[in-house]
């Protein structure tokens, strides 16, 4: 059977528990990417204290990058390795003023129009991840025409 993966933010940063494992992983298919309909729109970053870091594992071989990752799938063109910021640990949020690079880079998934706490997703550009959220901005860039200056950035 195979599945689709779209619009989702994947996070890992549990790595090695008890000297067990290899490394965190983002996205894995035991067998091939056969297992796999579809994969695009998501957000993959793994940051594990203990171990390797890889977006992905097909089979046998893990994929530290996105652009590897892209290549093995020949998917996800339009996926993302930005650390996604959440309002903390048990509130699971995205904090508006810190994924700016996250704003309305989702899909459209037929069907799914509510996001986790039941709030209207945006119907021509999502959020990636369960919650919708509406980043703040701080300004533009000076010079730069449409360079819309996340609050956490300069």
């Amino acid at each position: 059977m195979a599945g689709t993966v779209k619009d989702n933010i994947i996070y890992n940063q549990l790595g090695l528990l008890g000297g067990l494992g290899v490394c965190a992983v983002g996205i894995a298919a035991e067998i091939s990417t056969g297992q796999f309909t579809s994969l695009d729109y998501n957000d993959y970053y793994s940051s594990a204290p203990t171990g390797s870091n890889y977006i992905g594992k097909i089979a046998g071989t893990n994929y530290a990058t996105l652009a590897s990752w892209q290549a093995a799938t020949t998917q996800e063109a339009n996926s993302l390795n930005i650390v996604p910021n959440f309002i903390s640990a048990t509130d699971l949020h995205l904090a508006a003023g810190t994924n700016c690079g996250l704003d309305g880079y989702g899909t459209p998934i037929t069907g799914i129009t509510t996001d986790y706490d039941i709030q209207t997703r945006d119907a021509t550009t999502p959020d990636m991840g369960a919650d919708d959220f509406t980043a703040t901005y701080s300004g533009t860039r000076t010079g730069v025409e449409g360079s819309a200056v996340c609050d956490n950035q300069t």
